[in-house]
């Protein structure tokens, strides 16, 4: 751009300035990807097809338009999804970009879907441990499992058992029944050790996978820690699934510390399963009942917002979870 300057006697002087018009504007989609649906394969996964095909978009200045999108197309989903969303994005010659999305739903076949008494999980990012200072009513011990509180992804959905082992079903896979408080076949197992669960999974798959019940590579296992916390959790962020505080007509535990409160009369003991309400995602006795093992040792938490977290060596110790019916709620 050349600007000139003239005095009366017509006297001319000129200098130069360069405009520059920058694009800052998105391509315009006028028409989104449409919603497709897969089989899936034998794996539980779904093969992601091509969305950008039909989308229509096009940009303000009159550049080219490219296109992708998000899972890519020729990727699988995680086994066992049965839906996802998918992210396409329009990009113009100066790198503006939108976005729309469509769903790829998964058919998933009999031996895909979830067994009977279990709930699918589905992928998250929850935030794991806990806040409260150590001490009373929490009683949190600093450093370990309830801190510190971190972001940790769970990437893979996967099957939990809505409600706890019984008596009936573990003496009818096992053929014996170690608990000390008996007469209901619907009372939850107890007196377990950790190898003992470890034994009841694998004897639960084999059973499963000779009755086709089960995909092939699949396996009943116990739930590391974060996986039990994030199924636990359902989306919640307070002390408890239920809030900042479990009352007695929440779980069956001995002592409410806040507020502060004897449960039932006489000696606590174990309730059949199931008598407390489920949280939100449908599994009962996150809270109270029996103790409930998980895959890890116990330990320390690993550093910064892992995914997929799991202690499985550096302690003899195991990892519980849940409390019980003598604990108090911290």
């Amino acid at each position: 751009m050349t600007i000139t300057a003239r005095d009366p006697a017509g006297n001319t002087a000129q200098c130069v300035s360069t405009l520059t018009v920058t694009d800052t504007t998105g391509p315009v989609i006028t028409t989104c990807a449409a919603n497709q649906t897969v089989a899936a394969n034998s794996n539980c996964q779904g093969v992601v097809p091509d969305f950008t095909v039909g989308v229509v978009a096009s940009d303000s200045c009159g550049g080219a338009v490219t296109l992708s999108q998000s899972p890519a197309a020729g990727t699988t989903t995680s086994s066992g999804l049965s839906s996802t969303a998918v992210t396409i994005t329009a990009t113009d010659l100066a790198g503006n970009t939108s976005t729309c999305t469509a769903t790829l739903t998964v058919t998933l076949s009999g031996t895909c879907q979830p067994p009977a008494g279990f709930v699918a999980i589905q992928p998250g990012t929850f935030q794991m441990g806990s806040t409260a200072a150590n001490g009373a009513p929490y009683y949190n011990d600093a450093g370990y499992s309830p801190q510190p509180v971190h972001a940790v992804t769970i990437s893979y959905p996967f099957w939990m058992g809505a409600k706890e082992v019984t008596q009936a079903q573990y003496s009818a896979l096992m053929g014996t029944n170690p608990s000390y408080f008996g007469g209901n076949p619907d009372l939850p197992v107890e007196g377990v050790t950790w190898f003992n669960a470890r034994a009841y999974c694998t004897a639960l798959t084999a059973q499963q996978a000779a009755l086709g019940t089960v995909p092939a590579s699949y396996e009943y296992r116990l739930p590391t820690e974060a996986e039990w916390e994030y199924a636990c959790r359902a989306g919640t962020t307070t002390e408890f699934n239920v809030g900042v505080a479990l009352l007695c007509s929440q779980a069956n535990f001995w002592v409410s510390n806040v507020p502060f409160a004897f449960c039932g009369a006489g000696a606590p003991k174990p309730a059949p399963v199931s008598s407390y309400p489920p949280n939100s995602w449908g599994l009962f006795d996150m809270h109270g009942n029996v103790s409930e093992w998980c895959l890890d040792v116990y330990g320390l938490y690993p550093a910064g917002a892992p995914a997929d977290p799991f202690v499985g060596a550096g302690s003899p110790y195991r990892t519980i979870r849940g409390g019980a019916w003598d604990w108090e709620s911290n």
